[in-house]
């Protein structure tokens, strides 16, 4: 799995930016199938992004606090996985 990953390989760029986490996700599954564990949490986040940095198309304040701490867990447990997949590559 570490071999498709190597930096002599970059993964393909995404055409456009995009807002969506699925999207990344899905890219980077081609490479390692251990990203497709975050395929379906990843929808939540993708929403509570684009609500929150877009707050005139939606309604920021009907968030309960227990939402917010499922996706501030969420966002921990990401970054804490791609941290390790970048440090397995080096």
């Amino acid at each position: 799995m570490e071999a498709a990953l190597s930096p002599s390989k970059p993964p393909k760029k995404p055409s456009k930016p995009t807002y969506f986490l699925r999207p990344l996700i899905d890219s980077c599954a081609n490479f390692d199938k251990d990203f497709l564990s975050f395929r379906s949490k990843i929808a939540k986040l993708s929403f509570y992004y684009v609500q929150v940095r877009y707050p005139d198309i939606g309604d920021v304040d009907s968030y309960t606090q227990e939402e917010a701490n499922e996706a501030y867990q969420l966002s921990i447990e990401l970054v804490e996985f791609v941290g390790k997949k970048i440090k397995k590559t080096r």
